[in-house]
């Protein structure tokens, strides 16, 4: 857990902010996607107002990113789902619809959380101290990773007004606006007071994780190198959420809340008796009861309570990142380094490019557990991340259809016939 929980006030003051957002777009609802989420520029005064926006961007990414590991466990078998409703079923099978109700859900999440700090961005870009502005840094740093889970999660991408994109054309996006999260906030380590600071300095280098991400993703090996070896060893940014009864379903953790209250974040068997402590879980209990009744139900324990903090950026990430782009020798060095901090003994296994890769995702399902990463791995090496869902395989539940065979989410209708003729 990181050493400075959020204070309370100030989750307050943020779910006000938020909610003051939807009713900038002038939606009438959370799903009328197609105006801007967020603040418009004209609404923006960046001396004002873009300190609380940018907090805003944050707190609406933090309420995505929740979610999106929830649907991504489903999805990539992390975990099971106890749901009784089809629409969160078509995510445990692989078989998701284009106009499923929660795929809209999460789209418009996305959404919400990239175009507020997209617009923040554009409202303190060329303003006085921009260049060393922690708060433009802070929005840029989750505008590149609203655009890296756009291009990890979705087949295709978009943006208000369009075009449709491609994964490579949002992950293009992420990288630039990481270079400028990463530069902002370099130079905002020496300005303001020293909560600034050391703020700036966290968001700069969570940057260079986020552009190694999303650069290996994108295929440049030598790109997400040279971001993941700036990272040092021992660093971690989390994301912060709360125990605040009166917003439990936004605020909260979504991994907690989806084991405690909820009851339907099931522990999927690949991950039950690993015996290894990167993956945290317990036995089903009568305390802990299922939402279905009926499937057995392992829950994580990774995420212990509504206000537990989830991992966003890590030095142990940017080693993972930096191995993989090195090829099997370097692999090789950290698959052993971990295996044998976490009792199990050296890899033995053969050393062909497949192999070795396959056992790196191993390792990274189990170091990265429910942090949101396998849908990405799975993508970026179709066939080596272990223990996907098995297309054609049965429903772990009698009356529901075999499990698909897809990688990706679609877009929703509702955006998609927007550039239809």
């Amino acid at each position: 857990m990181p050493p400075n929980p959020r204070p309370r006030s100030v989750t307050r003051h943020l779910v006000m902010m938020t909610s003051a957002l939807a009713v900038l777009t002038g939606c009438g609802s959370l799903v009328d996607v197609d105006t801007p989420a967020a603040i418009t520029n004209d609404r923006l005064n960046p001396a004002r107002d873009g300190h609380i926006f940018s907090l805003s961007a944050r707190e609406n990414f933090a309420i995505m990113y929740g979610q999106f590991i929830l649907y991504g466990a489903w999805f990539t078998g992390e975990a099971v789902s106890t749901e009784t409703q089809p629409a969160v079923a078509e995510f445990d099978e692989r078989s998701v619809s284009a106009d499923n109700g929660d795929l809209l859900r999460l789209w418009t999440t996305l959404s919400v959380a990239r175009e507020t700090a997209e617009r923040v961005v554009s409202g303190l870009s060329g303003t006085t101290g921009a260049q060393a502005n922690v708060d433009l840094a802070r929005a840029a740093l989750f505008a590149g990773y609203s655009y890296t889970f756009m291009a990890e999660y979705f087949c295709q991408g978009t943006t208000t007004g369009g075009p449709l994109l491609q994964p490579t054309d949002a992950l293009h996006r992420a990288e630039d606006y990481f270079a400028l999260a990463e530069r902002t906030g370099d130079a905002a380590t020496s300005v303001g007071s020293a909560g600034d600071r050391a703020e700036a300095h966290n968001i700069g280098v969570a940057a260079l994780v986020g552009s190694a991400r999303a650069r290996l993703q994108d295929g440049d090996r030598t790109g997400a190198l040279a971001d993941a070896q700036r990272v040092p060893a021992d660093f971690m940014l989390y994301l912060w959420y709360s125990d605040d009864p009166g917003n439990l379903a936004r605020l909260a953790n979504t991994l907690w809340f989806h084991t405690a209250l909820r009851g339907t974040l099931g522990v999927a068997p690949a991950f039950r008796n690993l015996n290894d402590s990167r993956v945290p879980v317990a036995p089903p209990a009568a305390e802990l009861p299922p939402f279905d009744g009926v499937t057995p139900f392992w829950t994580q324990r990774k995420y212990a309570g509504y206000a537990s903090s989830i991992p966003l950026a890590s030095g142990m990430e940017a080693r993972y990142i930096a191995a993989e782009a090195q090829g099997n020798a370097a692999m090789l060095v950290l698959i052993n380094e971990r295996r044998l901090a976490n009792g199990a003994s050296t890899y033995s296994g053969p050393a062909d490019d497949a192999s070795v890769t396959r056992e790196l995702m191993i390792q990274r399902s189990r170091e990265f557990f429910l942090e949101g990463k396998r849908l990405g791995d799975a993508r970026r090496h179709p066939g080596l991340v272990p223990d996907l869902p098995e297309p054609g395989t049965a429903y772990h539940k009698p009356g529901f259809p075999p499990i698909g065979d897809q990688l990706c989410w679609p877009l929703p209708t509702k955006e998609t016939s927007r550039f239809t003729p």
